[in-house]
């Protein structure tokens, strides 16, 4: 019974991070902390998605339920969420436009190759980049009035997220472009 429930949470946690990303993507596009605590509880939104991406995939693994079929789903909820927020953020002026094109592009990537891109440590890194930028954009948004000089800072940092992104797909590429047998880390 503790493994089927641990189950249906781990998948519930999932799909609510798909439901949850246009409500959160509402928010801050409005985001103007109006209030005590309105600030704090778009962060705490924001909170919910890497907390929750955490939680599910032990659970499932616990449960003896990890799928591939929920492993794509939980990848893709990440990458849906970053690029809809980053993509907000971009709309708001918070980073520039390569920003959630560069979460869209490596997203793509990774759910294109699967398990093999997995398991490469620098596409892991960018996914955790990824979140830690979306986490900068919604405390920017939920604590700093208009941004000030924190925008200039997370611009940066969303260029920088950017470019290792870049440098992740081009590694990638030139990876996969030499032909020959790989090893299940997706080296050769």
């Amino acid at each position: 019974m503790a493994f089927r429930v641990s189950l249906y949470a781990a998948r519930c946690l999932t799909l609510a991070r798909l439901a949850g990303i246009p409500v959160f993507a509402a928010w801050l596009l409005a985001a103007r902390p109006e209030g005590p605590g309105a600030g704090a509880a778009l962060f705490l939104c924001y909170l919910l998605f890497p907390l929750s991406d955490l939680a599910d995939g032990p659970l499932a693994r616990w449960a003896g339920g990890a799928r591939p079929l929920w492993g794509r789903l939980d990848a893709l909820a990440d990458i849906a969420f970053n690029t809809a927020a980053l993509s907000t953020a971009a709309w708001t002026g918070w980073v520039g436009p390569w920003a959630p094109a560069s979460v869209a592009i490596l997203g793509a990537r990774f759910l294109w190759r699967g398990t093999e891109a997995g398991r490469d440590p620098m596409g892991k890194a960018a996914g955790v980049l990824f979140y830690l930028l979306t986490g900068a954009v919604a405390a920017g948004a939920a604590f700093a009035a208009g941004g000030g000089g924190w925008r200039w800072w997370i611009a940066r940092a969303g260029d920088a997220v950017a470019l290792y992104a870049l440098i992740v797909l081009l590694r990638g590429m030139t990876r996969g472009s030499r032909g020959g047998p790989r090893t299940p880390s997706g080296g050769r």
